[in-house]
């Protein structure tokens, strides 16, 4: 179980990491969400955790996966990794497999 500052604090993370894989500056997300760039960079910081209406416009326009909050392990990713695993978490097992494969093989160049 999480304090409530560590659920903060990662929420943050994973704010900040959606909206960089985004390629969306703070004032954008703020604009997009009526909200101040000071506002946003707090939420980023994990200074601030936003009410429920602004946490759900912030899932929505940077399509979080609210698992992320609560997993350590996919919250620190890299965006370009977080915004991998975001796009798999959509995936059919058909898909998955797909890319399971391609993985492998590169794997195999790696070796």
């Amino acid at each position: 179980m999480f304090t409530p500052i560590e659920i903060t604090e990662r929420f943050g993370t994973a704010v900040r990491n959606a909206r960089e894989a985004l390629g969306l500056t703070q004032r954008e997300l703020a604009d997009k969400t009526n909200k101040t760039k000071h506002h946003i960079g707090e939420i980023e910081k994990g200074n601030t955790y936003p009410g429920f209406e602004l946490f759900c416009q912030l899932v929505i326009v940077l399509n979080l996966q609210t698992d992320l909050i609560f997993n350590p392990d996919l919250v620190f990713l890299s965006p370009g990794i977080a915004t991998i695993v975001r796009r798999l978490n959509v995936c059919n097992d058909k898909e998955i497999n797909t890319v399971d494969s391609l993985l492998q093989t590169f794997e195999g160049y790696r070796e």
